[in-house]
């Protein structure tokens, strides 16, 4: 006794069949296509619209990651900074002028320009955390 196919077990037949022969043009596989009960042009909308949606939610994915990791390094720097409440404004320039020195290079030489006297007090802890950050990276050898 056999069993009676789905449309979707048919279709699968059916593409199987023109697999095995030989390579079609464009016409022939829309040919076949529409003999199997498929619109072509249908079928090519929904894989595009389906790849825009994937593509659309790896993006989002993508997006939501970096979004998350900024947070992270901006609470890491805000926490860091916090740390230097009880230095005076000379004590941070001090500090950061160190850091530079030790340091030396072209990161430092650009950051060395906010240790003007207009820089606030929450500017130059920021700076600061971000010195004892790149000296942390130089000194693990990530320079």
């Amino acid at each position: 006794m056999k069993t009676k196919l789905t449309s979707a077990q048919e279709f699968v037949q059916r593409l199987d069949a023109v697999d095995a022969q030989a390579p079609m043009d464009d016409a022939q596989i829309k040919a076949t296509l529409r003999e199997a009960g498929v619109a072509p042009g249908e079928l090519v909308a929904q894989a595009r619209a389906h790849i825009k949606s994937i593509r659309k939610s790896l993006a989002a994915d993508r997006l939501a990651n970096a979004e998350a990791a900024r947070r992270a390094e901006e609470e890491r720097l805000l926490n860091s900074a916090k740390k230097y409440v009880h230095f005076s404004l000379e004590e941070i320039r001090g500090k950061l002028r160190q850091l530079a020195a030790k340091l030396g290079n072209e990161r430092m030489a650009v950051a060395h320009k906010n240790l003007t006297s207009g820089s606030s007090r929450e500017e130059l802890e920021e700076l600061l955390a971000e010195y004892e950050h790149l000296e942390a990276e130089h000194t693990n050898g990530k320079d």
